[in-house]
C-alpha cells in the first residue's frame, strides 16, 4: 500500500481534475453553476466546490453530474 502522503497527493490531484473538467464542459454548454445545479438536484454552491477540487463525490453524484452534462463516466486505475 502507498504511503498516506502518495494517496494524498494522488487523491487531491484527482479531485482537481474532475473539477476542472467539470468546469470546462460546463462552461462549453454556457450553463451557470445554477443551471448546471437545477439539472442535477445540486445545490450551485455544491457545484462550485466540486469545480474547485474542493468536494468529495460518489460515484452516484459523478452520474448525475455526468448525465447532466450530456456526458459519460469513465473511471480509469493508472500507474
Amino acid at each position: 500500500m502507498p504511503p498516506a502522503t502518495d494517496f494524498d497527493d494522488s487523491l487531491q490531484s484527482a479531485k482537481c481534475r474532475l473539477g476542472e473538467q467539470l468546469c470546462y464542459f460546463r462552461r462549453e454548454q454556457k450553463l451557470s453553476l445554477a443551471e448546471l445545479g437545477h439539472k442535477t438536484g445540486f445545490s450551485p454552491e455544491y457545484v462550485d466546490r466540486l469545480e474547485l477540487g474542493l468536494g468529495n463525490a460518489n460515484l452516484t453524484t459523478l452520474a448525475r453530474l455526468a448525465a447532466g452534462l450530456g456526458k459519460k463516466i469513465r473511471i480509469e486505475l493508472t500507474d
